[in-house]
């Protein structure tokens, strides 16, 4: 990735161009200048000269951000293509899971309702999220999500999706098997 010139190379490149842009305008000159003159002329090539720097500056900075753009485009691609495969290879596994947890909602005698909070829950969204995909109110939502947990026996969205996620994950340290599940 391209880096921007230092602070100092640029400073020192507008102080050599002012210089050189005011002796040029002194010794041009066919009258004697004034110190309102040279004054002026100071002003003027400053500005001219920060500006070009400023511009300068700010196509490097865009050319790195248009590189840094480049490098995360290509790196969402990778992962989304990662994430292709992954489904793909595991396809008939994640449809045998989603299965078993409609199975595991039925054995809970869970509502249809209260199965789509628990699935909405279970793929991350809140309460507000779940109200505003249903088109329900956030209390509604509550009530099925509270309901949802007393037919399962369960303590909140964790135990939810410890139920689930427990085995599917790694054994933890042994220090910590023996810890009871979290449901």
């Amino acid at each position: 990735m391209e880096r921007l010139p230092s602070a100092r190379g640029l400073l020192a490149a507008f102080v050599a161009a002012f210089a050189l842009m005011l002796f040029g305008e002194v010794y041009s000159a066919d009258e004697p200048i004034t110190l309102g003159d040279l004054f002026f002329e100071v002003v003027n090539l400053g500005l001219l000269v920060g500006s070009t720097v400023a511009c300068t500056l700010l196509a490097l900075r865009l050319r790195v951000q248009e590189e840094e753009t480049r490098l995360l485009q290509e790196d969402l691609q990778a992962i989304r293509a990662d994430r292709q495969r992954w489904r793909e290879e595991l396809a008939e596994h994640l449809r045998a899971v989603g299965e078993g947890i409609r199975r595991q909602f039925r054995a809970w005698r869970l509502t249809p309702a209260e199965e789509e909070v628990a699935l909405l829950l279970l793929k991350g969204f809140s309460h507000k999220e779940i109200a505003r995909l249903r088109r329900t109110s956030e209390a509604t939502v509550r009530q099925q999500a509270a309901a949802m947990y007393q037919k399962a026996g369960l303590g909140g969205r964790a135990a939810l999706s410890a139920f689930f996620l427990d085995d599917l994950l790694a054994q933890p340290p042994a220090d910590q098997a023996t810890l009871p599940p979290p449901w």
